[in-house]
């Protein structure tokens, strides 16, 4: 399968599929690109120790101190926060669908995201079987706004398709 593009043959349909590598890290790098802290680890021997686990999608806030980014560690696309070395880990989304693309408001106070929500039993299925193959279909998400600490999480488009 294309590392890029996943197409696959799902009810009948050719749909287009985001992968979820579950060997995705977020690494600490300085402003040259070069390696300073992994900071997640999929593979083993890591204080965020977590195998054959998608981490991914981080976005730093405005003063550099947390990262958001979405995790795989629990078995569904959440979104969760650290503090920029590593520390502090906290999930702050769980309901069934992929949550992912956060990204911290200017005065780091709100953390947006998109999503999506499988709902009704054939949604659940679908969702289900396409994550068993680390797939995400991303053709139906909205998006979400919360406090940093998860607190008052609200809908904010309700357009349906790609938002």
């Amino acid at each position: 399968m294309d590392k890029d593009i996943s197409v696959f043959f799902f009810a009948g349909k050719t749909s287009y599929l985001w992968d979820l590598f579950p060997d995705y890290d977020i690494f600490k790098v300085n402003k040259y690109g070069n390696f300073i802290r992994r900071l997640t680890n999929s593979g083993g021997n890591s204080f965020l120790l977590v195998p054959d686990c998608y981490n991914a999608e981080a976005s730093i806030s405005s003063d550099g101190r947390r990262i958001v980014f979405t995790s795989m560690r629990r078995g569904d696309p959440d979104i969760w926060i650290m503090n920029w070395d590593g520390s502090g880990l906290k999930q702050l989304t769980s309901e069934l669908g992929y949550d992912g693309g956060a990204s911290f408001s200017h005065d780091g106070t709100k953390i947006v995201f998109r999503a999506s929500r499988p709902t009704t039993p054939a949604e659940i299925s679908k969702y289900e079987k396409l994550l068993s193959y680390n797939l995400v279909d991303p053709t139906e998400m909205e998006l979400y706004v919360m406090n940093v600490d998860g607190s008052s999480l609200r809908r904010v488009t309700f357009l349906g398709g790609a938002n």
